[in-house]
């Protein structure tokens, strides 16, 4: 019941502003154009506080992963999973359901070299999303390199130490070399990898998950404000290598100074 919930409540939440919106109920018997000028910042104010709510939910504190059938691996889901075979990922695990709200289903990979993880993630949202995304977790600062193909994808404000690549609707194979090649770009800076490992997998998707949940929560007002314009606007600040991103550099010059990187 929970699940068909949270799968309906931004469309029911959303149609309920937008008519507030355009038509707020009657009070105090004024005019129609004030009564809007009126009801219009608290419209602002209810879907930013529904949108915190809603981000709480999709990342719960130490979020549970239960392993799951196959039957409940989607045909789209499988297709990024034979792409990923092909650039030599192997699983990591069982398929699983991730405890967010509603429920989401996860395929867990690792590459060769054992520095990478391949996630393929479809949400229980109406309607459901499938993204793919690869990851290398930090040992020394702690952060990490994140390379995926959807824009929404990086639309939370990434937490210290944490680095993007977007590359609108690109093939695995391409995500693969883009994020080898940033990786040794960061190795080259002082950055030490922590080995990927199918055991470990769980941990360090918490992990991750926990330490975005945290920095999102210093100043949840703002980032849901950042979140609402990127989403709305379909941009983010890391398209593209991390070599061209401004937003990078100065994660890497944070980092210099904090953890004493070489420049």
């Amino acid at each position: 019941m929970k699940a068909f919930i949270y799968k309906f409540l931004p469309i029911v939440v959303g149609v309920i502003l937008g008519v507030l919106a355009v038509s707020p109920p009657q009070f105090l018997g004024l005019p129609l154009p004030v009564r809007i000028l009126v009801g219009l910042p608290a419209v602002a104010l209810a879907f930013l506080l529904f949108t915190i709510i809603m981000i709480s939910a999709a990342m719960p504190q130490d979020i549970k992963l239960t392993p799951i059938e196959q039957g409940k691996v989607t045909e789209d889901m499988m297709d990024i999973f034979l792409a990923y075979q092909d650039a030599g990922f192997q699983l990591a695990g069982p398929p699983l359901q991730v405890e967010t709200a509603p429920p989401a289903v996860l395929i867990p990979l690792i590459d060769r070299t054992g520095q990478v993880y391949g996630t393929i993630f479809r949400t229980g949202t109406q309607p459901p999303k499938t993204a793919c995304d690869m990851v290398t977790v930090f040992k020394q600062p702690r952060g990490g390199l994140t390379t995926g193909a959807a824009v929404e994808g990086a639309s939370l404000p990434a937490s210290p130490g944490a680095f993007h690549q977007v590359f609108k609707d690109a093939e695995i194979s391409t995500l693969y070399h883009q994020h080898l090649t940033a990786l040794e770009q960061l190795r080259q800076q002082g950055l030490t990898v922590k080995p990927a490992s199918a055991r470990d997998f769980p941990d360090d998707f918490r992990e991750a998950i926990n330490h975005s949940r945290a920095h999102f929560f210093r100043n949840p007002l703002w980032n849901a404000l950042v979140i609402i314009y990127r989403s709305s606007t379909g941009t983010t600040p890391h398209l593209g290598p991390i070599a061209n991103q401004p937003v990078a550099r100065q994660t890497l010059a944070r980092l210099r100074e904090s953890a004493g990187l070489r420049g």
